[in-house]
């Protein structure tokens, strides 16, 4: 019998993917849902992949059966899809995916947990969508869960990889918030910790920071062998230009909605 399986919804995000390649290295049994076609890279086969923003419930029952001959005696679901698109529909997707998925453990006697990787810019009267849907979310949890909390997660894609490409183009920075004091943490070692947490018994949530910096030092590290004049910004200026380009419908990669997430990241 399979001991566990994994499933792991955001499988090709900036904090998913990497994850993914950490539960490939530890073997894991993995169940993957993502919006996105899987890179090749990430073509292995250890695992069993459905690509879609729709779950079909009807069959998702028949896919975990039919990945091993007898049934898992532990289902953990590692939940880090979120769409920037259509943000609003995040809460009701989750929602549906955990009750079906608590059903299905409950009928069939299998234990099961919920890893949910929220966001330090989740907590009461929080200016951003992200950080409000991310802990209405929270609120769905049962004692048995984990509320993953990380820090500003520093990487080569996200909102980081935007930002280094911002960077490049110019000279002189402006850095909205740019004194702001952030807890971050690298994304490496944010997948690891995850991937950690399947071994012990934790619940309740966690926050997960390796450093404490200011923005203008996280911008600075994307691009270290660049020399550029960084300064501190009035984000509140920044973040009405970007909602301006977002009526007229121009894109430049950066969200007026993330820049609110970041001013609200608070030290847990």
């Amino acid at each position: 019998m399979s001991e566990e399986l994994i499933i792991l919804t955001g499988a090709t995000g900036f904090i998913g993917q990497k994850v993914l390649s950490k539960l490939n290295q530890q073997k894991k049994h993995i169940l993957l849902f993502s919006r996105k076609n899987l890179k090749e890279d990430q073509n292995t086969k250890c695992f069993e992949w459905h690509q879609g923003a729709d779950i079909d419930f009807i069959n998702l029952k028949q896919k975990i059966v039919a990945l091993s001959k007898t049934f898992f005696k532990r289902i953990f679901l590692i939940h880090s899809s979120f769409d920037f698109v259509n943000i609003n529909e995040n809460y009701e997707n989750s929602k549906l995916l955990f009750d079906q998925l608590r059903k299905f453990c409950l009928n069939e006697n299998i234990d099961f947990k919920i890893l949910f990787i929220s966001s330090m810019s989740a907590y009461p009267n929080v200016d951003s969508n992200y950080g409000k849907v991310k802990l209405k979310t929270e609120q769905l949890l049962t004692n048995k869960d984990l509320i993953i909390r990380p820090g500003f997660v520093i990487g080569e894609s996200g909102i980081c990889g935007k930002i280094k490409k911002l960077v490049q183009k110019f000279p002189i920075i402006a850095v909205p918030y740019g004194n702001k004091t952030l807890q971050t943490i690298d994304v490496f070692s944010l997948s690891e910790n995850i991937c950690n947490q399947l071994a012990n018994q934790n619940v309740g949530e966690v926050n997960l920071y390796t450093d404490t910096q200011s923005f203008i030092d996280v911008c600075k590290s994307l691009n270290p062998n660049l020399k550029r004049y960084y300064f501190s910004f009035p984000g509140g200026i920044i973040y009405y230009f970007l909602r301006f380009l977002e009526i007229i419908h121009i894109n430049i990669g950066l969200r007026s909605d993330s820049l609110l997430s970041l001013k609200n990241l608070k030290i847990w």
